[in-house]
């Protein structure tokens, strides 16, 4: 069994017929920050290659808005 790596995950809206694809950045390699905000930009890529179709649940957009909303606050506070 390989070692445990701690990442960010952003996966891709899953279409009908199409393969779930996801990226990973690592936090080891990135730091926690970095990690983060590339996934989210790979998120946003994601999502904008979808176009019309548009498939993006709640409960997934809720989560992300809070933990955007949480880094905010705390850079400001740094």
């Amino acid at each position: 069994m390989g070692a445990l790596t701690q990442s960010w995950v952003a996966h891709s809206p899953k279409l009908k017929g199409q393969t779930k694809r996801y990226k990973k950045f690592s936090i080891a390699k990135y730091g926690e920050e970095k990690a983060f905000a590339l996934a989210v930009q790979a998120r946003e890529v994601f999502v904008a290659e979808l176009g019309e179709v548009g498939n993006f649940h709640h409960r997934a957009a809720r989560k992300t808005m809070r933990a955007l909303a949480t880094r905010s606050s705390s850079a400001l506070e740094a």
